[in-house]
């Protein structure tokens, strides 16, 4: 079962949206759904981690994004790193926000064990800055051993013009 944590949605321009304290050691994984719109096309999308201590902003981040464009027969087309200081989710994403640069469904797995690395596995749409629609697919990990509280999402420059993020607890019975 799912199980609501906590909401963050704005209409205004703004240059992240921040969850402290969102990851507790009442849920192993935790399920997060959301849409952005970008103020800048080109911008992307990025997420960052945090600790109890603040942003986890090491080059522990690694990476692999699959896009496949709804225009071309092209799959090879991915975003990937092994030690970037934050998740880039996207490409360069289009700014009209009636088409939604970035919608999202992201599971985060164990974030709060400091045993073993934090996992991450997304499903979404964007929107290129071609107008493209694209279809993603991927998975991180954050390599550091240290407990994750919360998650930050912020665009690679300018603003977010429009968001509206959710977060879930996922219930292991």
């Amino acid at each position: 079962a799912l199980n609501f944590i906590t909401e963050a949605s704005s209409s205004s321009n703004h240059s992240e949206v921040v969850f402290d304290n969102c990851f507790t050691s009442t849920y192993e994984n935790y399920l997060i759904i959301g849409d952005i719109s970008v103020t800048n096309s080109g911008d992307t999308a990025r997420a960052r981690l945090k600790s109890a201590s603040g942003q986890l902003q090491g080059s522990q981040y690694p990476y692999r994004f699959q896009r496949y464009d709804a225009d071309s027969n092209t799959s090879d087309n991915s975003t990937r790193a092994t030690g970037d200081s934050y998740f880039q989710l996207t490409e360069g994403l289009n700014d009209n926000s009636a088409r939604v640069s970035y919608t999202f469904k992201m599971y985060i797995f164990d974030p709060v064990s400091a045993s073993k690395r934090m996992g991450l596995r997304q499903e979404s749409i964007a929107v290129s800055t071609g107008a493209v629609q694209q279809s993603i697919e991927g998975a991180g990990q954050y390599k550091d051993q240290v407990a994750i509280t919360g998650i930050l999402f912020y665009p690679s420059g300018n603003n977010f013009s429009n968001s509206t993020i959710r977060i879930y607890g996922i219930s292991n019975s």
